[in-house]
């Protein structure tokens, strides 16, 4: 009879066993195999299984959690040949030293484009907004006149007074060399006068230093006006203008002297426009007489290199 119950007992009743599987923590350093310098950030895991264990530190140094037995493992990171380390983990005594050997990687060609940057407290001036502020009578430095912080010595004048300072303060550049006074009848140590010698038919886009300016910019007190002058145009067939304003009567052209477009021209003659008027019969008391010519060639050495006579 008891081995009757003893059976019933068993039948009826149902034994859980559990495993657990033994873990190790497996520690180390993954070095640059020449040098010896420590790598970050190489990727450590299981190829079989795809498992990932983990990554190295700053230093390196990494600390992994494996089961008990044979694996393999995997360590990699870009610019580095993978490499592929087989281990007993319940015999791992010791601190694992994994190296690594670097493996260039060739890509296409990169091109760097370099633009320059905005000068520091200036303004862009460009040649055709002198046309469109009122009461610049294309004449740049009336234009400025507009600019915050800037105000003009009188109406008959273009001086220019940047935040109270003296006009005198001003100094007036062109493709990088200082001149005095870019004005007809200018006085000596002026920087303003009734009209302009500045033509904006032949001005590239340009800056107005209002404070601060560059370390190669200097002899200056209150700003800087820093004008550039454009190039002929590339163009196969020439080009003529003519108009007249406050200015004076205009007249110009620009082309190319040959058929390959290497070396091309810009020509430019003004003549006072009140001093027609006045040989005309109109009586004056002010009456400006002057004329200006100018004259730029230039020639394409190679792609790169051009030269340019002014």
């Amino acid at each position: 009879m008891k081995f009757v119950l003893l059976f019933i007992f068993i039948i009826f009743c149902s034994f859980t066993l559990y495993s657990q599987k033994e873990e190790y923590k497996v520690k180390g350093q993954v070095i640059e195999e020449e040098s010896g310098t420590p790598i970050a950030g190489v990727i450590i895991h299981i190829p079989e299984r795809h498992k990932y264990l983990g990554t190295s530190n700053q230093k390196g140094e990494f600390e992994i959690t494996l089961e008990g037995g044979r694996k393999v493992i995997n360590f990699t990171l870009l610019g580095y040949t993978p490499t592929v380390v087989e281990v007993d983990v319940r015999s791992i005594t010791g601190y694992l030293s994994i190296e690594l050997e670097s493996s260039p990687i060739e890509i296409k060609d990169v091109n760097v484009i370099a633009t320059r940057p905005e000068p520091i407290g200036a303004r862009k001036f460009k040649p055709e907004q002198a046309n469109r502020y009122a009461g610049s009578l294309g004449d740049p430095a009336r234009m400025v006149r507009s600019f915050a912080g800037v105000q003009a010595l009188n109406d008959g004048r273009n001086d220019i007074i940047i935040r109270g300072n003296s006009p005198l303060g001003l100094q007036w550049r062109i493709d990088g060399f200082e001149i005095p006074n870019p004005n007809h009848h200018g006085g000596m140590g002026l920087t303003g006068s009734a009209v302009t010698l500045l033509n904006t038919n032949l001005l590239s886009n340009s800056d107005f230093y209002l404070g601060g300016w560059e370390a190669n910019l200097s002899n200056a007190i209150s700003g800087i006006f820093d004008l550039n002058m454009r190039g002929p145009n590339d163009i196969k067939d020439q080009s003529y203008w003519f108009q007249t304003g406050w200015n004076g009567f205009e007249a110009g052209t620009e082309g190319n002297f040959d058929k390959n477009n290497k070396t091309s021209y810009l020509v430019d003659y003004r003549y006072s426009f009140l001093d027609v008027i006045e040989k005309l019969g109109l009586s004056m008391d002010f009456v400006p007489a002057y004329q200006d010519f100018t004259f730029k060639t230039t020639t394409q050495i190679n792609e790169k290199d051009r030269k340019s006579v002014v």
